[in-house]
C-alpha cells in the first residue's frame, strides 16, 4: 500500500536540531537566490531599453551606460550564484560532519535489537550531501521566485502575464504528475538496489565457502533474477521522468511561440514596442525554467527525499548517549533477576526465568547442551540485547541505567564468533582507542599472547585485513581475548574461549583465568571442556533457557557440565572409556546422580554434552538414551572379555601389539561393540565377576612382552 504523507513519521527532533544549526545558512541560501533572481531581470530590461531607447535615439552613450549596468549585474549575479553554491557544499559537508557518528552509533544500535546488519544508512547520508552540493537542489531555490517574473510580464502587458501563467499551470501540474508516476518506482528501484549491494556483499564475504561447494552458478543466477528486477523497476521510474521531462520542454517551446505570437500581435496593434517581444520571451523562459528542471532532477529529489526519511528512522533507533543521572562506577557483582527473553515472533523463550550470580574473585563456568541459550544469556549480560522480562544488575543497578559509553570500559566480552577490525592488532586489542602501547602489551601479556604477536609481520603494527584471514583461528581468539581484558574491566564474560585453541592455548587461557581471578574480577566462561570446567568456582548449567546450579570441586571433573564424577571408580572408568574409544560409535559413561548410562553419540565434531568428561573425546553430544545394568548386559560383558582374551591370545602368538582401537578387541562385529559399550562403563559393572575378569585380561594383556613395531 503507498504512503500518503500523512503517513510519513515525522523527523527526528535530532535531525531538526541539526538542521536548525543551519537556519541561518539557509536564510542566506535564499537570499542570494532572491538577488538571483532578480538581477536575471536586468537581461531582459537591457534587450527593452535597447529597442525602446537606444536604437531609436542612436545614442552612444546610453549604450555604453546600460551595457555597463548590465555587465555589473550579471558579475554581481555570477558572485552571488558561486556564494550560494558554496554555502550549500559547505552545508552538505557539515551535515555529514553533524550525523555520521550518530548514525553510525545507530547502526550498531539497530544491529543489535534487530540483527539488522546493514549500513545502508551511510549511503543515505551521502545521498542527501550529494543532493545538497549538486545542481539539483538549485531549482527547488529558484522555484519560489516565479511570481516575480510573471508579475514582470504583466507589467508589460495583462495578456502577456495570462499566458505566463497558464504556462507555470501547466509545468506546475506536469511535476505534480510526475511525483505521483514515479515516486514509487523510484523507492522499489532504491531498495533493490541495496538489497542487491548487500546480497553481494555477503557472496563476497562467503567467497570461500561458495568456491569450495561451486555455488556461483547458482549465485549468479540469483543475481541476474534480482538484477533484472531493480533494472525494471529503476528503467520504469527514468522512462515516466524521462517522458514528462520531454513533455516539459515541449510545453516550454510552445510557450515561447505563444508569448512571441502574442506580442507580435500587441505590437502590431501598437500597443508594444518591437523589444517588448524578446524581453517577454526571456521572462517566460525565467519564469518556467526552474519547474522545467525540477521535473528533469525529480528522481534525485524523490531520492534525497527517501534517503532524509531513513536517516530519521535510524536516529529514531539510536541509543541514548548520555545516562540520565550520575552512576557509580559498573563494578561489583552481576545477578540476573527472573530473566527472559523471547525473539520477535518466537512461542518460546530462549531464556526462561533464569537466576544466576557472578561474583568477583570467583570463576563462574555455564555449560550445558547446544542450542541452550548460553550465547544469548551472555549476550544480555553483556548489555548487547535487552531482556524481554526480568533484569541484569550490576552493583545493584539495572545494566541499562549506564550509558554503552559509561558500561563498556569495565565490561571485558568475547564472543563465540570472534571478529577482528580491519585495523592493527594494537588498535584492535586497545578497542580502537590511543591507549599507549604500554597498556596494550599488558593486556597481550596477561593472556600469554605477546609472544605470538612479536612472530607477526609487524608485530603489533601488523595490519589485519577485513576478514581476519591472515590470521588462524586460534589467533583471532586470542587477540580477542586481549582485547577482552584490556583495561582491566570489572565483568569478564567469555563465549567458548577455547574452543580455536590448541593445548598449549587452552593451558595458557586456564592459567590466565586464575591470575584474573586474583585481581577480583568476576568471570563467566561458557565451555564444555573438562580442562577448563575444572577451574570453575561456581558451575551452571543452562538447559532450555532454564538454569541450574551444579555442585563443583577443584579435583572434580564435569561430565559436559551435566553431573560430577566423584568416585574412584569413576575415574576407572573414564580412563577405560579413552582407551576403548572408537570414532563415530556411541559410549555411555557414569553418572553420579543416577546408576543409569549416559549414551553420548559422535555429532559431527561438535562437542556438545560429554566433551567435558574425557578431554580426547572433542565430539561427543548430549544424553539421549538410559538404560539399567541388567543380565543381559552382564552376559554381553562376558561376551567381550572372552572377545578381549581371544584378540590378546592373537597378538601375542604373532608376535604384534593390535591397537587398543581396533575392533578385533572389543568382539567380532560392530554391533556387539556397540552393546558391549552401553554396559563396561557402568557403576555397577565395576563390581560384576565379569569386570573383575576384564581387568585381569587387561593386565595381563598389558604385561606381555611384544614387537614394540605394531605393523612388522
Amino acid at each position: 500500500m503507498k504512503r500518503g504523507k500523512a503517513d510519513r513519521p515525522a523527523l527526528n527532533p535530532y535531525l531538526l536540531d541539526v538542521v536548525d544549526t543551519f537556519r541561518p545558512a539557509i536564510i542566506a541560501v535564499f537570499t542570494f537566490s532572491f538577488f538571483i533572481n532578480l538581477l536575471s531581470v536586468a537581461v531582459p530590461l537591457y534587450m527593452l531599453q535597447i529597442y525602446a531607447k537606444v536604437l531609436p535615439s542612436r545614442n552612444v552613450d546610453t549604450l555604453f551606460i546600460i551595457t555597463g549596468i548590465v555587465l555589473v549585474s550579471i558579475a554581481v549575479l555570477a558572485m552571488l550564484d558561486a556564494n550560494r553554491r558554496t554555502i550549500l557544499s559547505k552545508v552538505a559537508i557539515l551535515f555529514d560532519n553533524r550525523l555520521s557518528d550518530h548514525l553510525l552509533n545507530s547502526a550498531i544500535h539497530r544491529a543489535v535489537k534487530r540483527s539488522d546488519t546493514s549500513i545502508n544508512v551511510m549511503s543515505d547520508l551521502r545521498s542527501v550531501r550529494s543532493f545538497l552540493a549538486g545542481s539539483s537542489a538549485l531549482p527547488l531555490l529558484d522555484l519560489p521566485w516565479t511570481p516575480l517574473f510573471l508579475a514582470c510580464l504583466f507589467l508589460l502587458h495583462p495578456l502577456l502575464g495570462y499566458v505566463g501563467l497558464a504556462g507555470a499551470i501547466v509545468m506546475l501540474l506536469l511535476a505534480v504528475l510526475n511525483e505521483k508516476l514515479t515516486n514509487t518506482p523510484v523507492r522499489e528501484a532504491n531498495q533493490e538496489s541495496r538489497d542487491m549491494i548487500d546480497h553481494a556483499r555477503v557472496y563476497v564475504r562467503n567467497a570461500d565457502v561458495v568456491q569450495a561447494m561451486g555455488m556461483q552458478p547458482d549465485i549468479l543466477n540469483r543475481w541476474r533474477r534480482r538484477n533484472a528486477k531493480a533494472l525494471g523497476a529503476s528503467f520504469s521510474a527514468g522512462r515516466i521522468t524521462t517522458r514528462l521531462a520531454s513533455l516539459s520542454k515541449l510545453i516550454r517551446l510552445l510557450l515561447q511561440i505563444g508569448i512571441i505570437c502574442t506580442a507580435a500581435w500587441l505590437i502590431i496593434d501598437k500597443q508594444l514596442t518591437a523589444g517588448v517581444t524578446i524581453a517577454s520571451v526571456l521572462l517566460m523562459r525565467r519564469a518556467i525554467s526552474p519547474m522545467e528542471q525540477a521535473i528533469r532532477s525529480w528522481k534525485s529529489i524523490i531520492s534525497a527525499r527517501g534517503a532524509l526519511q531513513n536517516i530519521s528512522e535510524y536516529l529514531n533507533h539510536a541509543s541514548s548517549l548520555e545516562s540520565d543521572s550520575e552512576m557509580p562506577l559498573p563494578v561489583g557483582t552481576m545477578s540476573t533477576h527472573k530473566l527472559r527473553y523471547r525473539r520477535s515472533g518466537d512461542e518460546h523463550s530462549i531464556i526462561n526465568r533464569v537466576d544466576m550470580t557472578v561474583l568477583p574473585g570467583k570463576i563462574t563456568v555455564l555449560t550445558g547442551p547446544m542450542a541452550g541459550g548460553k550465547s544469548t544469556l551472555l549476550k544480555l549480560l553483556a548489555g548487547v540485547v535487552p531482556p524481554s522480562a526480568g533484569s541484569v544488575r550490576l552493583n545493584g543497578f539495572e545494566l541499562d541505567r549506564w550509558s554503552a559509553e559509561q558500561l563498556g570500559p569495565y565490561i571485558g566480552y568475547l564472543p563465540q564468533s570472534v571478529c577482528l577490525f580491519p585495523v592493527t592488532v594494537r588498535e584492535n586489542i586497545s578497542r580502537l582507542s590511543d591507549a599507549p602501547i604500554e597498556e596494550v602489551v599488558s593486556a597481550a601479556e596477561s593472556v600469554g599472547v605477546h609472544t605470538m604477536i612479536q612472530h607477526l609481520p609487524k608485530g603489533y603494527d601488523t595490519i589485519i585485513n577485513e576478514d581476519s584471514t591472515n590470521l588462524s583461528g586460534g589467533q583471532r581468539q586470542r587477540i580477542g581475548l586481549a582485547r577482552a581484558v584490556f583495561g582491566t574491566p570489572s565483568v569478564l564474560l567469555l563465549d567458548e574461549p577455547d574452543a580455536s585453541l590448541d593445548e598449549e592455548g587452552r593451558s595458557i587461557l586456564r592459567a590466565t583465568l586464575r591470575k584474573l581471578r586474583e585481581s577480583n574480577i568476576a568471570i563467566l566462561v561458557v565451555s564444555h571442556r573438562r580442562s577448563t570446567i575444572k577451574c570453575a568456582d561456581v558451575l551452571y548449567e543452562l538447559a532450555d533457557g532454564k538454569i541450574k546450579q551444579v555442585e563443583t570441586g577443584k579435583s572434580d571433573a564435569a561430565d559436559g557440565g551435566q553431573s560430577k564424577i566423584a568416585s574412584i571408580s569413576q575415574h576407572k572408568a573414564m580412563r577405560e572409556a579413552r582407551r576403548l574409544l572408537v570414532n563415530g560409535e556411541s559410549q555411555t559413561l557414569p553418572s553420579r546422580s543416577s546408576e543409569k548410562p549416559r549414551l553420548l553419540t559422535h555429532d559431527g565434531g561438535n562437542a556438545v554434552d560429554g566433551a567435558g568428561a574425557i578431554d580426547e573425546v572433542s565430539a561427543l553430544d548430549g544424553a539421549s538414551a538410559h538404560e539399567n545394568v541388567d543380565e543381559d548386559d552382564t552376559r554381553k560383558l562376558n561376551g567381550f572379555s572372552h572377545g578381549f582374551d581371544s584378540s590378546i591370545d592373537r597378538a601375542a602368538s604373532s608376535g604384534t601389539r593390535p591397537p587398543l582401537h581396533d575392533t578385533a578387541i572389543v568382539g567380532e562385529t560392530q554391533s556387539a561393540h556397540h552393546d558391549v559399550l552401553h554396559a563396561i562403563h557402568l557403576e555397577k559393572a565395576d563390581t560384576t565377576p565379569a569386570r573383575k575378569s576384564l581387568n585381569r585380561k587387561r593386565r595381563r594383556y598389558e604385561g606381555r612382552k611384544f614387537n614394540p613395531d605394531p605393523h612388522p
